[in-house]
């Protein structure tokens, strides 16, 4: 049963994250969460861009504007109520003292080593393809709660919104 749900939880992955899983707006999803960082000319993303985007989605979640985002402002973000067990996830991995609270300068660090990771030929750029490998072992760690390895049709449940839950 476990080699079944681990299944089913990389194939609903690996959907999600190369846009099989459906069309976005006329392109696949992963194309379109791509295209949301400016590139070079070459179509690459730089870490500056990419800091750029993380720093946009900061500040929308921080709702009073005080450069930290709580446990709550995230989970009644409108991406928190879209996917809570990822947005959970993003918390967590962002607050690096464990204070509960999101700090500016912590999600700051956690990007810049999320770029450093998808950098993997270590060009300073990422390309399309870097960031889809990097962004499905993320989702899949976002789902994987407990972190063993295997994802539960609990831990799958949970990490949808809940209105597609059934």
């Amino acid at each position: 049963m476990k080699k079944i749900m681990m299944l089913t939880a990389l194939v609903a992955v690996g959907l999600m994250s190369t846009g099989c899983a459906g069309k976005f707006r006329g392109g696949d999803m992963s194309s379109h969460m791509y295209n949301k960082y400016d590139q070079t000319e070459e179509g690459l993303v730089t870490e500056e861009s990419y800091t750029e985007v993380a720093v946009s989605r900061f500040e929308r979640t921080d709702d009073n504007g005080d450069n930290n985002v709580t446990r709550k402002e995230s989970e009644e973000s409108r991406f928190g109520k879209f996917m809570p067990g990822i947005m959970e996830y993003w918390f967590n991995k962002n607050d690096i003292n464990n204070d509960e609270i999101v700090e500016k300068p912590e999600m700051l660090t956690t990007t810049a080593g999320e770029f450093k990771a998808m950098d993997t030929n270590k060009d300073n750029l990422v390309s399309q393809e870097e960031m889809k490998v990097y962004r499905k072992n993320e989702i899949f760690d976002a789902i994987d709660a407990d972190s063993d390895g295997v994802v539960t049709r609990a831990e799958f449940q949970a990490s949808k919104s809940p209105f597609e839950k059934r």
